[in-house]
């Protein structure tokens, strides 16, 4: 082999190397993610569900794991455990969503147990009580997509919580029929949205900007679309539904009533009476308020 050829296939290796330790922000993927529970009932069974609605981040730099992070939003109202009858119940009587209406876990250290796990400290954020939390993350796939963007996938270790721990105490049936252990289990699917923001976050950076109009509010749009808006704790989020998929992102301020979404490269302008949904680049899609 010529010496040329040498020095060009080192050098290549060595950017190869440099590209994948350099940080990277993987947003998670709600719809190829999911987000499990199960709870003891009346000492003889278990009532399990899931969260239909999540999302966050996870910076991982692999050359300074202490500068790594996580973040994770889920929609309380989202839970789901087949029966409308008891979800109505675990929303308004456990959770009481519309006083704390987001589950929120924040990491304070990360750091790689192996080369297959990370190890995630934080402060789980659950019916307004904070309390510190440690998770594992196994990793089930770490990939370079077509877009030459990273992807990787988790398995949670499964873990317990007391809800009572939390303050979340009894509904309807009075909490001796309810366990107070709740089991938690995840598969989670990130990725580099980078490729697909198409210069979104260069053109719109965040501002400190005042808003006329709350981000607490629901629209419907003419072709079945469904759209809520959740504030909470200077957090602002979107909920979208259609007849065919739905998903859930954060979405930061960048002007007056004007918000980009962290998990795609879409622009959100809420009015008094409509709310304007905008792809980057492309012209806007109306949604009018819902009565």
């Amino acid at each position: 082999m010529k010496w040329q050829n040498v020095i060009i296939i080192s050098l290549c290796l060595v950017m190869s190397a440099r590209v994948k330790a350099a940080p990277v922000a993987l947003h998670i993927d709600n719809t190829h993610s999911s987000i499990q529970f199960s709870v003891p009932f009346l000492a003889i069974s278990e009532v399990t569900g899931r969260f239909e609605r999540f999302c966050g981040n996870f910076v991982v730099d692999e050359t300074n794991m202490a500068s790594s992070r996580l973040e994770l939003f889920i929609d309380a109202s989202s839970i789901n455990t087949g029966l409308k009858i008891r979800d109505r119940d675990l929303v308004e009587k456990y959770l009481q969503t519309k006083t704390y209406p987001i589950i929120y876990f924040k990491s304070k250290t990360v750091r790689k147990a192996n080369a297959k796990q990370f190890e995630v400290t934080g402060d789980l954020k659950l019916h307004g009580v904070s309390k510190e939390l440690r998770i594992i993350l196994t990793v089930v796939g770490d990939i370079i997509n077509d877009e030459k963007a990273r992807e990787m996938g988790f398995k949670l270790q499964s873990f317990a919580l007391n809800r009572r721990d939390y303050g979340i105490l009894e509904g309807a049936m009075g909490s001796s029929s309810v366990g107070d252990t709740v089991t938690i289990s995840s598969v989670i699917r990130v990725r580099d949205v980078t490729p697909y923001r198409k210069g979104i976050d260069a053109q719109y950076p965040e501002k400190n900007a005042a808003l006329t109009f709350p981000f607490s509010r629901s629209f419907h749009g003419k072709a079945g679309e469904h759209v809520v808006l959740i504030e909470d704790a200077g957090n602002y989020f979107l909920a979208f539904s259609d007849d065919e998929w739905s998903w859930f992102a954060q979405a930061k301020v960048v002007g007056l009533n004007l918000y980009k979404l962290m998990s795609f490269s879409r622009l959100v302008e809420v009015k008094a009476d409509a709310i304007t949904f905008t792809p980057f680049g492309e012209e806007a899609k109306l949604l009018i308020k819902e009565n």
